[in-house]
């Protein structure tokens, strides 16, 4: 089934809540189809109907794109398979956050959604510094409120730490024990709710995930052209196969120098939806934007490979990159 539906509920969830998005891309192979921006925060958006379809490669390249970005990457989807997915529940697969488009609705308007579901189980968050407060202002000891709870004495102490987080049985066991203390709202703040556009999830990008990804075809030896270059200008280069764009180049420890590059072997009208996907990204994104192809063309953002060679400052290519 396509993704309108998806994107169309998730924009404007976005739009009510005071984001600026770009233009939907509902290329359901993309690994990015909205990215949004409010303030200074940016959060890039994988719509799928069912989120069975997700693939590893996908949540690599949004995962990468979030790093480089320093944006917060989500997959916002309907069903898992025939069934719809939990409005109450936060998936979590291959390190990225899943939620149903009204779960998001919801999140902006201020409800906290304290469950996730990872690797077939229903968890939630303990505040470890808030469980002692209570556990010792109610008098219990370690093993004390590990006897009513039903777990052992580690497992509360791991819970206090941070270091695990609980079931939903035993999170559920633990707010009815606490709320006998200290009442049902005071119970509550013990459990940390999930922060669905948090930078949590925005983790480095192991080397090994950094690799070129092979392929034979012209544009990918372009692209690879593209980014040796760049290397040799003193960026970082992050690759992707299935994003609005082909690389992201990085200039090291610099603020504002990032430059969304889409490489093109030789342009032509079916190529227009792209370009124009790209250069919306890179204005919602705040970052610059560079279509490179083999021919030498005099259009704004667009410059060839033969220029691209030329250029011998990075600041020359960022402002390039930029519009006027």
């Amino acid at each position: 089934m396509p993704i309108e539906r998806v994107l169309a509920k998730t924009i404007e969830a976005l739009h009510e809540s005071g984001f600026e998005t770009s233009k939907p891309y509902a290329n359901e192979r993309s690994s990015i189809n909205i990215v949004a921006r409010s303030g200074d925060s940016l959060v890039l958006i994988k719509a799928l109907n069912d989120v069975n379809e997700l693939k590893g490669c996908c949540t690599l390249e949004i995962k990468r794109a979030g790093y480089a970005l320093r944006a917060t990457p989500l997959i916002v989807g309907e069903k898992e398979g025939a069934h719809d997915i939990d409005r109450e529940v936060v998936y979590e697969k291959q390190g990225v956050y899943i939620v149903h488009p009204d779960a998001l609705r919801e999140h902006f308007e201020g409800k906290k959604h304290y469950v996730y579901y990872k690797g077939g189980r229903l968890y939630v968050r303990i505040d470890g510094k808030k469980l002692r407060e209570k556990r010792e202002k109610i008098g219990l000891s370690l093993g004390d409120l590990a006897n009513l709870v039903g777990v052992s004495r580690k497992a509360i102490y791991e819970y206090e730490k941070d270091e695990i987080d609980a079931t939903i049985d035993v999170a559920s066991k633990l707010y009815e024990v606490l709320s006998m203390y200290v009442g049902e709202e005071e119970a509550l703040k013990v459990f940390k709710p999930v922060d669905i556009l948090s930078d949590v999830m925005v983790a480095e990008v192991k080397e090994s995930e950094r690799r070129p990804i092979i392929s034979r075809s012209r544009r990918w030896r372009l692209q690879e052209e593209v980014a040796s270059k760049l290397l040799r200008l003193g960026f970082s280069i992050f690759r992707f196969k299935d994003a609005p764009f082909n690389l992201i180049a990085k200039k090291n420890g610099e603020r504002g120098k990032v430059i969304l590059i889409l490489t093109i072997e030789t342009l032509s009208n079916r190529f227009r939806e792209e370009i124009e996907v790209l250069r919306d990204v890179a204005e919602v994104a705040k970052v610059g934007g560079l279509i490179v192809t083999r021919k030498v063309l005099h259009e704004e953002g667009i410059i060839s490979a033969q220029d691209l060679e030329g250029i011998t400052n990075p600041d020359e290519l960022v402002k390039t990159s930029m519009p006027s």
